[in-house]
């Protein structure tokens, strides 16, 4: 029995990285459950219908109701997709409700509690030496570790109906403000200051206490640069999951955040071909990119992937401002992104690894 215990059990980048394991997972030795809590969505529904889903509210009652579930049903295995996001979460994580207990890279950071066993990540972003990162013993799964689908098809929604300006060029970040290390921030300045009829375009929080706090964040680092963000920087609101991979498409250059790199918006640009620039990390959390472009021909990721920051803005300069280049590896991407989706070996990887840890553990 292997049980899910999660707060993201609905599309965000936890639910879609995650999702064929709550659904693809059981079979005839091996029986899921999924225990949610917080937002439901058609996601959650979703997958409701195809495995053992019990939903909770999210209120003073979930810990002890899902505690309470969780031994019952009496698992052999509990795993954490996302420990280190939600409090709930964590504290379930520091109980001991599984002989053995695993966490997944949803939170992408060794969770430090003895009670975590196993931290399951996968083999191409991880570097070498990666046991040493983690409290808990590294398991690998192959290739990027998920079986993500197929992002849905780009809206056709046209530049001005989606807000954008009707021409220049468009450098995108569609990563979480919190991932704005200033080192990052530093280098976008830097490529705006040397291409000044580019707009950056970056996306509103769902919270909009957290959008004002990232515009000062932004005015506090391009200010002394002499970039105006009411110029040179376009807030977009949240939009449908169509009209944002249109946003992308429209855009001539997605900027890959340092230290903490884009996964379900990585996966989102290079679905519509958009040539991603990144710089890789020394942790995990900042390969995830990385490892995506090395899924793709060598010569796409020769040139999107940076040595240094200096480097990323020159890399960057350069495609903005070649045309051509652009054009070729928006082919090439485009070309050769289906190979990023729906790969079954991580699944069944997982499956086999858990019928192996299980039976040496009863012996």
């Amino acid at each position: 029995r292997v049980a899910f215990v999660s707060k993201h059990v609905r599309d965000c980048t936890v639910g879609q990285y995650f999702k064929r394991f709550f659904t693809d997972l059981g079979d005839g030795r091996v029986e899921v459950f999924v225990y949610a809590c917080g937002q439901r969505d058609a996601f959650t529904d979703d997958v409701a219908q195809r495995a053992h889903l019990r939903h909770f509210a999210d209120d003073d009652t979930a810990l002890p109701a899902i505690a309470s579930a969780v031994i019952a049903d009496a698992p052999d295995v509990v795993i954490y997709p996302e420990i280190g996001m939600e409090p709930l979460i964590e504290k379930l994580a520091a109980m001991r409700l599984a002989p053995l207990q695993c966490t997944l890279w949803g939170h992408p950071v060794t969770t430090g509690l003895p009670t975590v066993d196993v931290f399951l990540s996968a083999a191409a972003l991880e570097p070498a030496g990666a046991a040493a990162h983690y409290r808990e013993r590294l398991q690998l799964l192959p290739g990027l570790g998920t079986c993500y689908p197929t992002p849905p098809a780009a809206s056709t929604a046209s530049r001005t109906a989606l807000g954008l300006p009707a021409s220049g060029r468009l450098a995108v970040c569609a990563q979480s403000p919190f991932k704005w290390n200033p080192q990052f921030t530093r280098a976008v300045g830097e490529i705006l200051i040397a291409e000044p009829d580019v707009t950056l375009v970056v996306f509103d929080s769902p919270i909009t206490s957290r959008s004002r706090v990232f515009d000062a964040y932004l005015r506090h680092h391009f200010a002394p640069l002499g970039i105006d963000i009411a110029q040179r920087v376009l807030r977009l609101p949240q939009r449908s999951r169509p009209d944002f991979l249109a946003v992308l498409a429209h855009a001539d250059l997605a900027l890959d955040s340092f230290g903490f790199s884009g996964g379900n918006t990585s996966l989102d640009a290079l679905s519509v071909g958009l040539p991603l620039l990144t710089l890789s990390g020394e942790f995990m959390r900042g390969r995830q990119t990385m490892a995506m472009l090395r899924c793709l021909p060598a010569t796409v990721a020769q040139a999107l992937i940076a040595d240094s920051a200096a480097d990323y803005v020159q890399r960057a300069r350069r495609l903005l401002t070649d045309d051509a280049q652009r054009a070729d590896l928006r082919g090439a991407i485009l070309a050769n992104a289906h190979t990023l989706f729906n790969d079954p070996a991580p699944v069944a990887a997982l499956r086999d690894w858990l019928l192996a840890e299980t039976t040496i553990r009863r012996q």
